[in-house]
């Protein structure tokens, strides 16, 4: 049976590499480990959509309600469900399947809320939009590019300060840790079907980026 979830997942970690490899061609700014990456809105994009799909693939499909028969969630018409904007699905089917609650102050559902923010933003960008509030956030977190603090003081616009190698590393690591806390939250007597096609929402670790740039260095 074909995971989609898992191919956008995947496509996630693959625009990572190819953006890695585009830091190695010095074609963009680096600072330190941050690179910007033409790579990073269809990671972003990606990111959601295989969250997206694997609540609708696995967490919503005819394997789940076998499992979870006896859930209040079935109660809720599919076409609702279907519907729900991915945060609010996210919270309800967590919380009906597993008792699980998503705190939306708390991470990782902090991140994860500013992903869908940032992919909004991506899909329905206007040339003449503002700066978004998240961008100074995740600038601090050394997520987006910082300010190049040239003797002009011109900063990046926008969407080029979060087109880098980290800012997909955080939306794989995030979409990662919300999938990989509802599998965990399953019951143990319920949760091998899950924990297997969890398998692939792997995160990845700063140490991946040094030990990639490592075995690429000239010797």
């Amino acid at each position: 049976m074909v995971s989609i979830s898992g191919e956008l997942i995947a496509h996630v970690r693959l625009t990572l590499d190819l953006s890695l490899q585009f830091a190695l061609t010095q074609k963009g700014v680096c600072h330190d480990n941050i690179a910007y990456t033409p790579h990073a809105f269809p990671a972003y994009v990606c990111a959601i959509a295989a969250i997206e799909a694997f609540a609708n693939e696995q967490l919503l499909g005819p394997v789940t309600r076998i499992i979870f028969h006896d859930s209040s969630l079935w109660n809720i018409p599919s076409d609702v469900l279907e519907k729900l904007e991915i945060r609010t699905k996210v919270i309800i089917i967590s919380r009906l399947l597993t008792g699980l609650s998503f705190s939306k102050g708390e991470q990782p559902f902090q991140d994860f809320n500013t992903l869908v923010k940032l992919r909004n933003d991506i899909v329905h960008y206007k040339m003449h939009d503002s700066v978004p509030s998240y961008v100074g956030h995740l600038e601090q977190r050394r997520i987006a590019l910082p300010n190049p603090r040239t003797q002009l003081s011109v900063d990046y616009p926008w969407p080029s300060k979060i087109s880098t190698t980290e800012g997909i590393r955080w939306a794989n690591n995030t979409v990662c840790k919300i999938v990989n806390e509802i599998v965990n939250s399953i019951p143990e007597e319920r949760r091998v079907t899950f924990t297997h096609l969890a398998a692939n929402f792997t995160e990845i670790h700063e140490s991946y980026i040094s030990e990639w740039f490592a075995r690429r260095q000239p010797h």
